[in-house]
This record gives C-alpha cells, structure tokens and sequence, in this order.
C-alpha cells in the first residue's frame, strides 16, 4: 500500500519531521540544527505529498524515494541508497511514528535492496544500526539482510559513538535502469 518515488523539496521537509521527535533521534543522533521541533514536526507530519508551492524534486545528497502512504496520502518515511567508494552502498530507512511498530521496516529495508540491486546496478548494500535497536534488527533479518559477525563502533552525526552492527544484502547480478530516454 506504499508508494514509492523520488521526493520533492515539500516531502524532503515531511521526512525530515518524521525522523525528527526524540525516538527517531534516539537511533539517527542528527545534529540539533537538522532537527524539525515542535509544532513544525506535527505541522509537516501532516501534508499531503505532492502538493505545494515548491514542486521541484528534492536533492538529498544520495538517491532516495519518498514513501507514500496512498491510502492516507501521507508522508510515511523515507529509503535511502548512500553509494561508496568501494563500489557497494549504505541504505537507510526512516518511519514517521504513526507508521512505526507496525511491520513496515523490514518492507521499506527490502525496498531499499531492491531499489539499488535493480535500478542502481548496486550488488551489495549495507544497513546499520545499534545493537540495542531490537526492531531495527528484526526488520533486518526480515528483509533478507545477513546479520554480522559481531558489533563495530560507529559515531553518529550529532557525535555520540555506538556499538553496531552492519548488515548486508547481496544479489550475484545487479542491473542499472536505463532512466528516462531522450525523445527524437
């Protein structure tokens, strides 16, 4: 019941939000001036994708696809695909909190997988997340990810280190989509 695309600037705003209240940042450890407070979070939980003045697609730095909620119309997160220098990739996932605890991060994980294994010609990603994040984990393994040998320190954004585990999900053949084709 998702629907997943590339963001505009409106909806990069509403993710933003939806990672920012304290049990996201709990996990992300984003420095404080990324950070969407109170009543703007709710304020942006709230917008209905694809409207607004500023319709422009969004460039986050890496490739990521907005989830939809079609049902709903709303924002419900983000997948995220980071590509490295060694030729892999870290993918990331963001609920909002209303679409949490509900089964959907190991949907939105295989998403993620899917998304660089077959229209990025990535054959290997990696997901991290603290040994503590219990559904972080489970999500995972559900999604197909191979879980690590054992946990390694990571600093997050905002500078706290962690102890985490780097999972990964890795398909013999991965294929680039061809895009958009010029029209003669």
């Amino acid at each position: 019941h998702f629907v997943f695309r590339t963001p505009i600037v409106r909806e990069q705003i509403a993710v933003a939000a939806a990672a920012s209240d304290p049990e996201a940042q709990r996990w992300l450890g984003w420095p404080q001036g990324i950070v969407v407070n109170e009543p703007e979070r709710s304020r942006e939980l709230r917008i209905t994708p694809g409207t607004g003045s500023a319709r422009t697609l969004a460039t986050p730095g890496h490739e990521g696809l907005v989830v939809i909620d079609a049902a709903a119309r709303r924002v419900a997160g983000l997948v995220t695909v980071s590509p490295k220098d060694t030729g892999t990739a870290d993918i990331g996932v963001v609920l909002a909190p209303d679409y949490r605890r509900r089964g959907y991060g190991s949907e939105l994980f295989g998403a993620a997988a899917i998304f660089a294994h077959r229209h990025l010609g990535i054959a290997v990603v990696d997901a991290g997340t603290e040994t503590t994040h219990t559904a972080s984990i489970r999500a995972l393994s559900a999604a197909g990810f191979v879980a690590p040998e054992g946990p390694t320190p990571d600093t997050l954004p905002n500078g706290r280190t962690i102890d985490a585990l780097w999972f990964r999900h890795s398909v013999d053949e991965s294929t680039m989509c061809e895009g958009p084709q010029p029209i003669d």
